[in-house]
């Protein structure tokens, strides 16, 4: 699972990209849901991480299986991205990270 930061509305949001499926969810998305049906709660946060700097010092590692979970079963949430044009510029390449290698960047997406 990648984070990155996504052009919405005029703003620079965090998202999570689903890099096979060529798709991103608006962290937002699953921070403000009760998910308490699906048996989610570690998206109870008292703050809602708002920078990718403040995502990576807060991350929960529960996010990612949660996430996939959440966002798996809610397509419709997705935002179509076109891996043709590497994503940009509606996802900043240079500011992707992967909490599960520690990597960050555009090696990600190879």
């Amino acid at each position: 699972m990648l984070f990155g930061v996504i052009k919405q509305d005029g703003e620079e949001v965090l998202c999570c990209i689903d890099k096979i499926g060529e798709r991103g969810f608006l962290l937002s998305d699953f921070f403000q849901r009760n998910l308490k049906e699906l048996c989610i709660e570690s998206n109870q946060v008292l703050k809602q991480p708002k920078t990718m700097e403040e995502l990576v010092e807060e991350f929960d590692m529960r996010w990612v299986d949660d996430m996939a979970l959440f966002f798996g079963g809610s397509p419709e949430l997705s935002i179509s991205l076109e891996k043709e044009k590497q994503w940009e510029p509606l996802v900043h390449i240079e500011r992707i990270w992967s909490p599960l290698s520690g990597g960050s960047g555009e090696e990600l997406l190879k």
